[in-house]
């Protein structure tokens, strides 16, 4: 019998945000999704060993830049040994995923299809487990505060979670408002300091949807998105209004009475890195470099750095430029094809998974890597016309 490979990969990424945490019970956080994602990397190699070709595209040859200035800091030990082995598995994913889509177009339709059923009954399960194994920081969050989080690793996990579920819930035709109110719902359960940037986001899909069709003005979002990490790291000290927004008790923006300002605060190292560097930040310096540098392991607030920051500095800024132009210049190209409920749904699901790998860090951005990926990169806009309904 032949293995569908593509569907094998499809559904590895279904399962792995929505039941990331659930190793968790014997001990182990977010082991679950480290398995899904070593699984993914083993069918993607046997995708490639199949063909034993590789249709390389713009993305393609970025990662294959990233694997070469890692090679040369690993030898120069500007990159911990097992770190560098780390991230060019991590871009050899990348570089294998980018290929499957390319050659099967329709894998984004089995992921939508069949995500808000897996989401839903992890959120079942993960209540049951919970009445049988309570624990602290699994399914709720923060001891007494209580925030549902389902299985997933973190909040912030699971917020994203929560906005592709709404998206394959109106994929597949159902109710938008009874879909709307239930994720609503389960987000402010959640109590993430995300939530008021999501709910932005919505607010400006459906009230500016005119304007998604317009080039310089959906350039112009996504740019913001991109950057406003890093501009919050420049003037971090600044912005003590956020701790208003703060889900958690607060007494002053700073690493001794804010969470949200600890959040932020590796933004604010990764500016730091950048003007120090000086012309050295237009160029690549592979994966792993930043958390790998003096300024972090020293850091005793560091946890690595996260986000758009980050990345700035491992693709250097003219290569993270091109590629912020490249995927608005892609998105702009597909949703000018689009009908207008199409327009919403294709927005909804790219600008939050734009927004989920900005603002924050680790391997779970493949999924939506993924989403962005084959939305924007490899679909048919015929995908969106005959598919979406709202």
């Amino acid at each position: 019998m032949k293995i569908n490979i593509v569907n094998i990969s499809s559904w590895l990424l279904i399962i792995t945000l929505p039941f990331a945490n659930i190793t968790k019970l014997i001990g182990i956080e977010d082991g679950f999704s480290r398995v899904t994602i070593a699984l993914l990397m083993f069918f993607l190699s046997i995708n490639f060993c199949q063909k034993l070709k590789i249709n390389f595209t713009f993305l393609s040859y970025v990662f294959f830049i990233l694997i070469s200035t890692m090679i040369l800091n690993i030898a120069l030990d500007n990159i911990v040994f097992i770190d560098g082995l780390f991230n060019i598995f991590k871009t050899i994913v990348f570089i294998f995923l980018i290929d499957i889509l390319d050659r099967n177009d329709h894998i984004l339709h089995h992921f939508l299809t069949r995500y808000y059923q897996v989401y839903l009954f992890s959120l079942f399960i993960s209540l049951v487990i919970y009445l049988l194994f309570p624990m602290p920081e699994f399914v709720f969050y923060d001891g007494s505060e209580n925030r549902f989080g389902g299985l997933h690793f973190e909040l912030y996990n699971f917020m994203f979670s929560t906005i592709l579920f709404y998206v394959s819930w109106l994929y597949n035709g159902r109710n938008n408002f009874f879909g709307f109110i239930l994720m609503l719902v389960l987000m402010l359960f959640a109590r993430s300091n995300i939530f008021f940037l999501y709910m932005l986001l919505f607010i400006l899909i459906y009230l500016f949807r005119g304007f998604l069709k317009k080039k310089y003005f959906t350039s112009l979002i996504i740019i913001s998105i991109v950057l406003s990490p890093l501009l919050i790291g420049l003037f971090l000290d600044y912005l003590g209004i956020l701790n208003q927004l703060s889900v958690r008790s607060v007494s002053s923006f700073d690493s001794n009475g804010s969470a949200l300002y600890i959040r932020l605060y590796p933004f604010a190292l990764a500016a730091q890195h950048i003007l120090e560097s000086g012309w050295a930040a237009l160029l690549p310096m592979g994966l792993g470099y930043f958390e790998n540098s003096e300024l972090v392991i020293n850091d005793p607030l560091s946890y690595g750095g996260t986000g758009s920051p980050k990345a700035v500095i491992d693709l250097g800024i003219i290569i993270f430029l091109f590629v912020t132009v490249f995927i608005a210049k892609k998105f702009h190209q597909n949703i000018s094809g689009l009908t207008d409920d199409a327009q919403i749904i294709y927005s909804i699901l790219f600008f939050p998974c734009l927004i989920y790998i900005s603002f924050g860090a680790g391997f779970l951005n493949i999924v939506a890597w993924f989403c962005i990926l084959a939305s924007v990169n490899f679909l048919s806009n015929f995908f969106f016309n005959i598919r979406t309904r709202v």
